[in-house]
């Protein structure tokens, strides 16, 4: 893993909700080999200011690109649902 801040950061999004880096350069506009380069051990490329921006800006396409749910949600009845709803 790179060891940037910002690209430790990034790694975390990218494992945390299990978003595949193609996701990431899509979702900002940028080559999936530039991604992988920032996030590689063995390359110094950090990434310039413009492209922490274009992540920054893109974290909720990321978010929405995520490959499985992040919290686990239990089912809830029908009639309870409706008790939740009503007490709000």
């Amino acid at each position: 893993m790179a060891t940037d801040d910002n690209a430790r950061r990034l790694r975390a999004i990218i494992e945390g909700f299990s978003i595949p880096i193609s996701a990431v350069a899509e979702a900002a506009g940028i080559s999936r080999a530039y991604v992988s380069r920032v996030l590689s051990d063995k390359d110094d490329l950090t990434g310039n200011d413009q492209f922490w921006l274009r992540i920054e800006r893109s974290l909720g396409k990321l978010v929405e690109a995520r490959r499985a749910q992040v919290f686990q949600i239990g089912a809830v009845e029908v009639g309870k649902l409706d008790a939740l709803r009503k007490a709000s």
